[in-house]
């Protein structure tokens, strides 16, 4: 899910623990997108992200 939403395979992120955090910060984001309510049930969590930006 991380690959698709975030595009993490293209991160060139590589000093230090900076690829660890952003780990974190991804999976969180990911997290409240799921629990965002939508007046869809069945709403992509690219989408959800679109409507949060």
């Amino acid at each position: 899910m991380l690959d698709v939403v975030f595009r993490e395979d293209e991160c060139r992120v590589r000093r230090g623990n900076a690829g660890l955090n952003l780990n974190i910060l991804r999976k969180m984001a990911l997290h409240r997108l799921k629990k965002m309510e939508m007046e869809k049930k069945r709403v992509s969590a690219k989408r959800r992200m679109m409507h949060a930006a």
